[in-house]
Order: C-alpha cells, then sequence, then structure tokens
C-alpha cells in the first residue's frame, strides 16, 4: 500500500487539506499491526497544521504508540507528505564532535 492511500488520498493524489506529516522509526513494526499508515520500520499519520504534527511526535516520544508506555520509537520527525517517507538528512550542530 502506498502512502497516499495508507492516509487517504486517492493514489497520486498529492493536494490534501493536511499537508503535514508525523514520521516516527521503530526498532520493530511488530507492534503496528492494524495501524494503516506502515512502512517497512516507520509509522506516518497526517495532520492540518506543523504544530499539531509536532504534537504527535512528541507524545510518542513520551507516551510510546497509543499512549501505553511502551513501543516508544527510536526517532521521531515532521516532514510534509512524502511518499514513501524518508528519513531526514542529519546534520551535525556545531560544537558536536568532527562538526566545524
Amino acid at each position: 500500500m502506498d502512502l497516499m492511500t495508507a492516509i487517504g488520498l486517492p493514489d497520486g493524489d498529492q493536494t490534501c487539506a493536511k499537508p503535514w506529516q508525523s514520521n516516527a522509526l521503530w526498532e520493530s513494526a511488530a507492534h503496528l499491526n492494524g495501524y494503516d499508515g506502515v512502512f517497512g520500520n516507520i509509522s506516518v499519520d497526517r495532520h492540518e497544521t506543523k504544530k499539531r504534527a509536532e504534537e504527535v511526535c512528541q507524545q510518542l516520544g513520551q507516551k510510546g504508540f497509543r499512549g501505553r508506555e511502551k513501543n516508544f520509537p527510536l526517532r521521531t520527525w515532521v516532514s510534509d507528505i512524502q511518499n514513501p517517507p524518508r528519513l531526514p538528512l542529519e546534520r551535525k550542530v556545531r560544537g558536536e564532535h568532527g562538526a566545524s
């Protein structure tokens, strides 16, 4: 299943009233059975605002999948709608080892 179908858009329709996507990378996707927005070990959901997508990522980090305080993501991030979802490029922060 592609992302547009999983989040309820007709296949190939890139226009959306919910242009922001929350993404989560999981060690294993086994606990995600039955959740529509899963691509490998990445789960996604779409949102009307960037703020809401950020809140979802924060909640996943604090309370885990579906708020059950288990099954925490390795990483979360907010993006525009991506099909397939992509991990963001790593950026070194000034002061980190090896950063210039």
